[in-house]
């Protein structure tokens, strides 16, 4: 059985390693992203707090929109806290931080630094090629993640020693330098791979969560509870596309914000206990308002509630708060959430990166501990020939 579990751990290894490695030398370089983007842009993210009532959002969308040009899509963030400024995207990763009590356009925060975040995400995911080979390439990373699940598991085993003494534990848990490169990566591996198996595991099963939809509905059926519809959150915005392609052909509408600050009220009044509010629009059509509220009232963080509300901003056409959605649907968002290590906070993060790191390590030793391996078998199998 350990014979078996040898040779899975190493051509699984030796197959996937490559697709492993950019995932978790990305993960290391990603972990810690919400918190440098925080630090680049302190300077436009934070405000001072005058005690003055807060510029309307509509007036801050018009502030935002002025110096950017129109886009099909359009979000801006609120956040309870004082101190925070609000956020305008505006297309896909255009950016405007806007002081919420003077409605001024702080300036566009960090958009280079954005943009390699976004590449690394891209990369991370798919290896950041092109929309033709895009299925692809999430098909390799996907089944090479499996493969890591794997890897973490007969890994783990390969690790229990044959007889349980001091020194073996001991070589086992402590890392060293031995006189040989093939003696000092054998420690690596295996130290290394031990103590961060367990991390590596969930990182590596919650990658499979979101890869695969037959994950996702595995672990639906684990919590017993039923998928919701693939489209989600797209019915919220289905409406307003609808109603966009009824318009006149090539004449846009201009952008009716008025209607914003009553649904806004609304949506403040849906959840007294949010902690950030975030709207989606399509100006161009005028559609519904689609948000998400986080919930300051739970554990989680990601707690978010969906609200949809009329064109007009005065009627709730659908409201799912967090406390009604079913044991599958957290657990998604969990699993969402874990594989960044967000779940658990700056900790959970800096142990998510630390784990990634150790993971390049790992594909490293392995690669070398395999090639040792071939060579020595070749060298063997040609001194017996001789």
């Amino acid at each position: 059985m350990r014979r078996a579990f040898f040779w899975l751990h190493l051509v699984l290894g030796v197959g996937a390693g490559l697709p492993i490695l950019t995932m978790c030398a990305t993960g290391t370089l990603l972990a810690l992203q919400p918190q440098i983007m925080d630090w680049a842009e302190a300077d436009q993210r934070r405000v001072t707090a005058t005690g003055a009532a807060r510029v309307s959002p509509a007036a801050m969308l018009h502030a935002a929109l002025a110096t950017a040009p129109s886009a099909e899509t359009l979000s801006i963030t609120v956040f309870r806290d004082p101190s925070a400024s609000v956020s305008v995207t505006i297309g896909r990763g255009d950016v405007r931080y806007v002081d919420p009590f003077t409605g001024n356009v702080l300036g566009t925060g960090s958009p280079r630094l954005r943009r390699v975040f976004q590449w690394l995400t891209e990369f991370h995911r798919w290896f950041a090629v092109g929309a033709g080979g895009r299925d692809t390439a999430r098909a390799v990373t996907g089944w090479s993640t499996a493969a890591f699940v794997v890897l973490a598991i007969s890994g783990a085993i390969l690790w229990i020693p044959r007889r349980w003494t001091r020194a073996l534990l001991v070589r086992g848990i402590v890392p060293g330098w031995a006189s040989t490169p093939a003696a000092r990566h054998y420690n690596w591996h295996t130290v290394v791979g031990i103590w961060c198996a367990p991390v590596l595991f969930m990182l590596a099963l919650t990658g499979v969560i979101i890869a695969f939809p037959w994950a996702s509905r595995a672990l639906y059926a684990i919590a017993g509870t039923p998928q919701p519809p693939s489209q989600g959150r797209a019915e919220s915005v289905a409406p307003a596309r609808r109603a966009g392609a009824h318009a006149d052909a090539g004449i846009p509408q201009a952008p009716d914000f008025r209607r914003v600050d009553a649904a806004w009220t609304v949506a403040e009044a849906q959840l007294p206990t949010w902690s950030g509010i975030t709207l989606r629009i399509q100006p161009r059509t005028n559609g519904p308002l689609s948000f998400t509220i986080t919930d300051a009232a739970h554990w989680n963080r990601f707690a978010r509630s969906q609200l949809v509300v009329d064109a007009t901003g005065s009627t709730v056409v659908r409201w799912e708060p967090y406390t009604d959605i079913s044991t599958g649907q957290r657990w998604r968002g969990w699993a969402r959430f874990a594989h960044t290590g967000e779940l658990g906070g700056l900790a959970g993060q800096v142990v998510a990166g630390l784990a990634s790191a150790g993971a390049t390590l790992l594909v490293y030793t392995g690669f070398s501990l395999a090639i040792r391996r071939l060579t020595r078998r070749i060298s063997t199998g040609r001194a017996r020939a001789a």
